[in-house]
């Protein structure tokens, strides 16, 4: 339900989310404690923030128990002390918190309208479940000499039909060779340092996470060639390995609190160049189109992954310019928002941290 707090319990442990309301009703996996607040008692968007906060996190974890993997228990954390810091300030990080969790579910929802207007725009296929799918599928020789592609997941009948719809669509299309210029950066080694002595860093893994907090930095003295690694808002982001169904195949878009910070060699960076980026995230985003078009060009077994050369080739089906700018406007302001629901909660556990050692001093 909205307005709880949510804990993981297994693994990596103590990892905290308030429940926004269009998380309301629905279900989640038993390795997630849920704290559920009595709101007549306290304030729970207060609650989440002392827990989420640098005094509340060492009580939370500190009750785990596993070597291999960690595990917390109800039982543990039932008990921990909540201070309370008058109504005041409790009900300011409540409502902090909560404008927070407003301005995420909004974005969640503009990201989701943005990429179902693409799909009923430009009448994408959509995919339905006719029976059981073949098992076998011919192909031509001539066709794989052309593609120089041998791998059977690259002419699965699905992605086949989307990209046969995007080569005969009315509106024409573009490579994204021809829109973007797509690349990847070399491996290097990274040497880390403590905040303020370098750029943030992030793993591929961490794009997908909706705040921006960096746990890493870069050196700027001794990273070789540091500037290859700097992103930019606007840039569209693809993990360049990961599992079919994970992260592989599903773009990110920088927004302003990566402007300049660095990410790994494991990102693959696509930068628009005569087309709005937030048209290009959207279109890529479509799970019956970008996704199945950007899979389609995975190599590997075991760790699948994806690649500029390939990449380039994929078919960016054409829109007119004012669609594009709407759509770009709209991706561009549900990524700010979250950037700002971030600063919230900030700003919240911020009040409280203060508040505790104001009264630890005294």
């Amino acid at each position: 339900k909205s307005e709880w707090t949510l804990i993981t319990r297994a693994g990596t442990i103590g990892r905290m989310a308030y429940a926004r309301p269009d998380m309301d009703g629905l279900a989640c996996s038993e390795d997630v404690l849920r704290v559920i607040p009595d709101a007549e008692k306290i304030p729970p968007g207060y609650l989440y923030s002392y827990l989420s906060s640098k005094f509340g996190v060492p009580l939370v974890v500190g009750g785990t128990y596993g070597a291999i993997i960690q595990h917390i228990e109800p039982n543990h954390i039932a008990d921990l002390p909540v201070p309370r810091l008058g109504q005041k300030l409790e009900n300011k990080a409540h409502s902090l918190v909560a404008e927070a969790a407003v301005l995420r579910s909004r974005a969640a929802r503009a990201l989701q309208e943005a990429i179902k207007s693409v799909e009923l725009t430009l009448h994408v296929p959509m995919h339905r479940a006719d029976g059981a799918a073949p098992l076998t599928q011919s192909v031509m020789s001539s066709t794989i000499r052309s593609e120089m592609r041998f791998e059977g997941y690259y002419y699965n009948s699905y992605a086949l039909t989307v990209d046969r719809w995007a080569l005969g669509h009315p509106n024409g299309f573009w490579s994204l060779g021809e829109v973007a210029d797509v690349f990847d950066v070399p491996p290097f080694k990274h040497i880390y340092v403590e905040p303020g002595y370098g750029p943030p860093f992030f793993t591929s893994g961490d794009l997908f996470l909706l705040d921006r907090h960096a746990e890493k930095y870069l050196s700027k003295t001794r990273t070789r060639d540091l500037h290859k690694y700097v992103i930019e808002q606007g840039w569209v982001l693809l993990a360049r390995s990961g599992q079919l169904g994970g992260i592989l195949g599903r773009p990110q878009f920088a927004d302003s609190a990566l402007h300049q910070a660095c990410t790994s060699d494991h990102v693959i960076r696509m930068v628009a160049k005569t087309i709005p980026a937030g048209y290009l995230y959207a279109y890529l985003a479509t799970p019956s189109v970008g996704y199945v078009l950007l899979t389609r060009t995975m190599t590997g077994a075991s760790i699948p992954a994806l690649w500029p050369t390939y990449l380039k080739k994929l078919r960016v089906v054409k829109a007119t310019p004012r669609f594009m700018g709407r759509i770009h406007e709209q991706v561009t302001e549900a990524f700010e928002d979250r950037v700002k629901a971030t600063a919230l909660e900030n700003e919240a556990r911020r009040l409280v941290e203060q508040a505790i050692e104001k009264e630890a001093a005294n």
